[in-house]
């Protein structure tokens, strides 16, 4: 399989990379999405699937290192496994659209230094991956909005309801540390 991943893609340097993220981290994610499908099949799939996204995207991972090249490959199996499952047991989830306040402090502006970044990570990555995967693929790997809505295969309006509720959520935790004098809740 690794042989036709690799005709996908132009440069050798690309080739590289991909060959040592694909050994690197097909075990990994393959446990990941048997964790979630419980069936080796649909596991393989859904590392494949996860694969060939990657090819659409290596330009945007090209200059990550190889814990934030894994870090994103996790996120992108565990929605294809999701959507597998999901699609088996023909399970369609419909975010509620009502109080949305579209005007909302960003994120990003909270994050100054390397070390507010990695504390800003790690608090979505505390939170339920539903909302941290969207918010982590939006604002560390900077994908626009449209490219994680197909990515992790939801409605564009989707994608921005789980930013929002995501950037609430980091939001909460960040009040929730100011008030106990900046000690991790």
């Amino acid at each position: 399989m690794l042989g036709a991943f690799l005709a996908l893609l132009n440069t050798p340097e690309e080739k590289t990379r991909f060959e040592h993220l694909y050994l690197e981290n097909r075990s990994i994610m393959y446990n990941y999405a048997m964790e979630i499908l419980k069936d080796s099949q649909l596991a393989e799939d859904a590392v494949q699937d996860a694969f060939m996204k990657l090819i659409k995207y290596m330009d945007r991972i090209k200059e990550r290192n190889d814990r934030d090249a894994r870090n994103y490959l996790i996120i992108i199996v565990k929605n294809e496994a999701r959507q597998i499952y999901n699609q088996r047991k023909n399970v369609v989830y419909q975010e509620d659209m009502t109080e949305l306040d579209w005007d909302y402090p960003d994120v990003e502006h909270l994050v100054e230094s390397k070390e507010e970044k990695r504390h800003i990570m790690d608090l979505i990555k505390s939170i339920d991956s539903k909302y941290g995967d969207p918010l982590m693929l939006r604002f560390y790997y900077e994908f626009k909005d449209k490219e994680v809505a197909a990515m992790l295969k939801i409605s564009l309006e989707n994608e921005k309801i789980r930013v929002h509720r995501g950037r609430e959520m980091v939001k909460k935790l960040l009040e929730r540390e100011k008030a106990h004098d900046g000690e991790p809740v």
